[in-house]
């Protein structure tokens, strides 16, 4: 089953079950997930403006197999007093459509004067003054009727772009607070600005043996509370703009940061010294709104007595906030404040688990908790980069080491070119004796530490060999995986000036010049390295590196294969899903094998103890291999590829239908951009059949058919590579996978 509830009349989407084919589509295509307020268009080529709800609903009841459009539902609300004036609405007697509005009537005046809100022809009315459309237009036409004050709830079907865009006219125009009678709600309606965390100097004299007057979590030096007595109450009172307040962090005392000395060290300070030096961090707090009025729960688990968010189920009013908002996505590990202006200071937490409860319309200030690792919002900017401390060795956090090179002896590192993070240090070569004088206590040992940022999976490298230079490359011809290079020729000198995007063995060339060895073969593309004299090839890495930190209450959301440690399917919801979002060029895919788990290699050891080793770390440092992609064609084939450039700038649709889980076309509609370029490029026509195998430099064999239709669903401009459907397709390589499927597997 669907496993959704809709309204009859307007197909408009009420609520998503947990079980159920369009749960399951929103797990596995989390740049396109189904929410509630979402409405039916068209199903298998009938439109509901054309044809009516009924054959719309007879079709989804009817058929096997559906090819459904959805359209995004945008719901505001205005305030009429028509004692004033007549309405000037002309309104579709059954389905409330907006038909055509009067110049002289109220609803135009409001369009005048808020227009941010203005009503247009087309949007529908969903309830007046409490009365419902789904419980039947007549009501809400009989409540339309006589002289008296009107809240009208209406609703526009947008797009994602058209969305934003109004969200951020009306954040602009700051209208939910001084746009009187006009206010914008949505299961996801969004804010312009993520949460941004702040640091400020406090600074205290304890000489006269005051106290500071703090209560401080001991772990994290999270300010729980302020003491109306003490020397930070004092601070308060003669520094208005630097106050200390519950949720801040201390961060730093004096000069000693707790990412880099630890929470322990800088509480002793605090105890011991007398003039403290404090870099405090704003606790950065940020609002959501949530409207529950459609039927959907949040979605969420949450400690009723702290008010800390521990999970977030993928199905949910909170994960639609979370797609629509990604810059204000609430985490685990964000904690409630307040809900409809009920405080959890003020008025108690039981107070506000009720008005949760209780609530239609929520509107929750959180507070974004600061002590998170690199995986979480400091890593991607959204918050102050305030992170927990690994355990370490009772030895000086950072150190300086010197080492003589004169005999040209080696270092014995390896680490990793981008981000100069230690991968491991050999057990002979000047570090490791550094480390054994390490070990007698009179120098610190060098440890390998985790990366910074992630390398991509794939780039491309630009070579001209005009001067006849040679490459300096040797790989296999039938697959083109690199076996060596050179330490003198063109790609020798890319590395020297690329080390972050170097050629290594074991990598794949998987297009040269535009030309990509799914659908022009390994033969074609030697061709190309040996004829043409300028060369831009892409190379896809096949080991590649990720780094998650799993807060509590976090999964990794991933079902692995028991034996191999393949990853069968990624879930929406997880760590893993997290990682693919914040880093789509060093995205995980279905297909690609865990071979190491913080230092800890399948060559050594065996797949159940790098599954613990996932289980019960909490900070993962993951390599991960990627079968290399299959080679398409024989020379002798004939093959046929073509671009097509797009621009969504307007908002339109791309007016294609896919074969789900792939971007074989099903396909190609009246309307949209693609009949439009087919109009205009008839020797480039897309057909139904034909396969999308690139976008915009992305190709589907080294990213996989969701990063591609992510591509195509956030970016404007659309550069896109299509196969003819009459020489060859393109499959993401299965690794394998179809003969594991009987094998035991995991989730975690």
């Amino acid at each position: 089953k669907l496993g959704i509830t809709y309204e009859p009349a307007s197909l408009e989407i009420s609520s998503i079950k947990p079980e159920g084919l369009v749960a399951l589509w929103n797990a596995s295509h989390p740049e396109a997930i189904v929410r509630p307020g979402d409405r039916i268009l068209e199903v298998n080529g009938k439109s509901f403006e054309k044809l009516g709800a009924a054959a719309v609903q007879a079709e989804i009841s009817n058929s096997q197999m559906l090819s459904i459009s959805f359209a995004r539902t945008l719901n505001w609300h205005m305030r009429l007093d028509t004692r004033s004036g007549r309405l000037g609405l002309r309104l579709d007697p059954d389905s409330l459509q907006v038909r055509a509005i009067d110049e002289q009537g109220m609803v135009a005046k409001w369009n005048s004067s808020r227009p941010s809100f203005a009503v247009r022809v087309g949007d529908r009315i969903k309830e007046v003054n409490g009365v419902r459309a789904a419980d039947g237009a007549a009501g809400v036409h009989s409540e339309l009727r006589g002289e008296k004050v009107l809240d009208v709830t209406l609703a526009r079907d947008v797009t994602s772009a058209e969305e934003a865009l109004f969200f951020a006219q009306q954040q602009t125009a700051s209208v939910m607070k001084g746009e009187s009678g006009g206010e914008a709600t949505n299961q996801t309606s969004a804010a312009t600005a993520p949460p941004t965390a702040n640091t400020f100097v406090v600074l205290v004299d304890a000489t006269n043996v005051g106290k500071l007057g703090l209560n401080i979590e001991p772990g994290t030096l999270a300010v729980n509370s302020v003491k109306d007595t003490g020397l930070i109450a004092a601070w308060n009172h003669a520094n208005p703009e630097s106050q200390v307040h519950p949720n801040d962090q201390i961060v730093a005392v004096n000069g000693r940061h707790i990412t880099t000395h630890g929470a322990d060290a800088l509480q002793e300070m605090i105890r011991t010294q007398q003039t403290l030096k404090l870099i405090v961090a704003r606790a950065p707090t940020f609002s959501v709104r949530i409207d529950k009025r459609g039927g959907g729960k949040l979605g969420c688990a949450m400690d009723m007595d702290t008010l800390e968010i521990k999970a977030i189920s993928g199905a949910g009013l909170v994960a639609a906030w979370n797609m629509f908002s990604p810059d204000l996505a609430v985490q685990p590990g964000d904690r409630l404040v307040e809900v409809n202006g009920k405080n959890a200071t003020a008025h108690g937490v039981g107070n506000v688990n009720a008005e949760i409860t209780a609530g239609d319309i929520l509107n929750m200030k959180l507070v974004r908790g600061t002590c998170r690792g690199p995986g979480g919002a400091a890593a991607t900017g959204t918050v102050a980069p305030v992170l927990p401390v690994l355990p370490v060795s009772p030895t000086p956090t950072t150190f300086s080491l010197l080492v003589d090179r004169s005999q040209e002896q080696k270092l014995g590192l390896s680490f990793e070119m981008g981000t100069l993070s230690v991968n491991s240090v050999s057990p002979s070569g000047l570090v490791a004796a550094w480390n054994s004088a390490a070990a007698t206590g009179t120098v610190a040992p060098v440890l390998p530490v985790l990366p910074v940022s992630p390398t991509p999976t794939t780039f491309s490298l630009l070579v001209d060999r005009s001067q006849e230079q040679k490459l300096g490359l040797s790989f296999e011809m039938g697959t083109l995986l690199v076996n060596s290079v050179s330490p003198s020729g063109l790609v020798a000198a890319w590395n020297s000036a690329h080390p972050d995007r170097s050629v290594q063995p074991y990598d794949q060339i998987v297009a040269v010049n535009g030309k990509h060895i799914s659908t022009h073969g390994a033969a074609m593309l030697h061709e190309t390295l040996k004829g043409d004299r300028s060369l831009e090839i892409t190379i896809a890495r096949a080991y590649f590196v990720i780094r998650l930190d799993k807060q509590p209450g976090q999964k990794i959301g991933a079902i692995f294969y028991e034996d191999t440690l393949n990853i069968k399917m990624i879930e929406f919801v997880g760590l893993l899903a997290d990682w693919n979002r914040a880093h789509p060029d060093a995205a995980v895919r279905p297909g690609d094998r865990v071979i190491e788990v913080n230092g800890k290699q399948t060559s050594q050891q065996t797949a159940a103890e790098l599954s613990a080793e996932m289980r019960q770390e909490q900070v993962l440092r993951i390599g991960l291999a990627r079968e290399p992609a299959a080679a398409g064609l024989t020379p002798s084939t004939d093959q046929s590829t073509f671009q097509v450039e797009l621009d969504k700038a307007n908002g339109n649709k791309l007016g294609l239908v896919f074969e789900v889980g792939t971007l074989k076309i099903d396909a190609v509609q009246e309307n949209g951009l693609v009949p439009l370029w087919n109009r205009a490029n008839p020797d480039f026509a897309v057909r139904p059949s034909d396969q999308i195998v690139e976008v915009n430099g992305r190709h589907l064999t080294t990213h996989g058919p969701e990063q591609l239709q992510n591509t195509i669903y956030k970016e404007l401009i659309l550069k896109i590579t299509i196969a003819r459907a009459s020489t060859c397709a393109v499959h993401v390589a299965e690794h394998n996978l179809q003969e594991q499927g009987a094998l035991d597997c995991f989730r975690l």
